[in-house]
């Protein structure tokens, strides 16, 4: 059992320093998901060439996520967050003066390697001020604080663009460098190693205590750990199908753009503030992350049922509402259940952060097609036939990961008998 030693204060303090870095971490490679506009006309840019940013990250990230895993886990995690601190620093400064478009994609591939270490140093900053019953909770939490730190520094950006058009481009950068001072300094001063819990109780006795490269087939030979990358894999379509099923209300419905707008803000950002402790609590109270992602993938599945059963006009307009409402609770509650499987499936302490690679790798390879998959079947059956090829895919794509969800709880039961032994 882990022993807590980590005071309230701290525990706020590391979630709130990992919140925002994650934020600017993250935005090196994604800032086209909040900034597309912008971007292609501040660089100039076709959408095909757009299109190439979501390509590149999407294939990069698959051998990425596990090498910035495995850097995480080698380094102590006062030094990971200031190495990526310091990194995100000198490339928001280096965008707010870059024109050039391939210099960015440049710089997003040579990034991608630090995203993939901060995503395996918060899932370690997490689990080190958790217990068994709480890292759910935090998880949540730190989810929320991150999506709360998008929205602020969104709502900010948005105000420089609206006044100063273009121009506006280099103050909204210079405010993600800023950001990425201050949680550098932060962890500077705060982060040390010996203040977290030693979960290290938790491992097998055979488990290999210390990080060493020749020692990653101890995770990569776990099966569990591949499942849940699939899980995760299949669990992500659901951000798929939250944007479509936006889309869908203005095209097919006729819903106000300003509505839209509000929707899609909302699910992107304000839907984690809320939904992501909630979902944390539940992971707590039943104990498993595997009982919580059957909570959202049934309700998706029924209301893509009846999508799908329904006619698509305003006389049901009811079913397009209830199909957007059970994507942004799928998209906000998923957050929590990214990180906790890799402690359920007990991966090792000492390769926690590659676990988190390989299960990212694996995961994030479905943003590398879903999109344009999706996008084709639009494109060549129309709206409306279209949109319901949309659901049933992922609709599918979902059933399987419901299924997968119960073979994981196999895997983890057996696990947890053969510890008792």
């Amino acid at each position: 059992m882990v022993v807590n030693k980590v005071s309230n204060g701290y525990r706020w303090l590391m979630l709130a320093i990992m919140g925002m870095g994650t934020m600017v971490a993250g935005q090196m490679l994604w800032l086209f998901y909040g900034y597309y506009d912008l971007i292609q006309a501040y660089f100039g840019v076709t959408n095909t060439q757009m299109g190439y940013i979501g390509t590149m990250t999407g294939l990069i990230m698959i051998v990425n996520w596990p090498v910035g895993g495995m850097i995480a886990d080698r380094l102590s995690m006062r030094t990971s967050c200031t190495v990526c601190m310091i990194w995100s620093f000198v490339v928001y400064s280096f965008f707010a003066f870059n024109k050039s478009f391939a210099m960015y994609m440049i710089v997003m591939a040579l990034s991608s390697v630090i995203v993939g270490m901060f995503y395996g140093l918060f899932a370690k900053v997490v689990k080190g001020v958790s217990t068994e019953k709480t890292e759910g909770k935090n998880s949540g939490w730190l989810w929320s604080l991150y999506a709360l730190a998008s929205s602020i520094l969104g709502a900010s950006g948005s105000y420089f663009v609206a006044k100063m058009d273009l121009a506006g481009w280099k103050p909204l950068m210079f405010m993600f460098a800023g950001v990425a001072l201050i949680t550098l300094v932060l962890g500077l001063i705060f982060i040390r190693d010996d203040k977290f819990n030693d979960w290290s109780v938790m491992d097998a006795g055979s488990a290999p205590s210390k990080f060493s490269f020749s020692q990653v087939g101890v995770v990569l030979k776990m099966p569990e750990v591949w499942v849940a990358s699939f899980i995760y894999f299949t669990m992500l379509m659901i951000t798929c199908a939250g944007v479509y099923a936006i889309s869908m209300m203005g095209a097919i419905y006729a819903v106000p753009l300003a509505v839209i707008t509000l929707m899609g803000t909302f699910r992107a950002y304000m839907a984690r503030v809320f939904l992501s402790p909630f979902s944390g609590y539940l992971i707590d109270k039943f104990k498993s992350s595997m009982k919580v992602i059957r909570m959202f993938l049934i309700l998706n599945i029924v209301s893509f049922a009846l999508f799908l059963v329904f006619p698509m006009t305003s006389d049901y307009l009811w079913v397009s509402i209830l199909l957007v409402i059970a994507t942004i609770i799928g998209f906000g509650m998923q957050a929590p259940c990214w990180v906790t499987p890799i402690t359920e499936i007990r991966v090792p302490v000492a390769y926690h952060g590659t676990a988190i690679g390989i299960y990212n790798g694996v995961g994030c390879i479905s943003d590398a097609f879903i999109y344009i998959l999706c996008g084709h079947f639009v494109d060549t059956y129309g709206l409306y036939e279209g949109n319901r090829y949309v659901f049933m895919f992922i609709g599918v794509m979902l059933i399987i990961c419901f299924v997968l969800t119960k073979i994981l709880d196999r895997f983890i039961a057996k696990r947890k008998l053969a510890d008792q032994q």
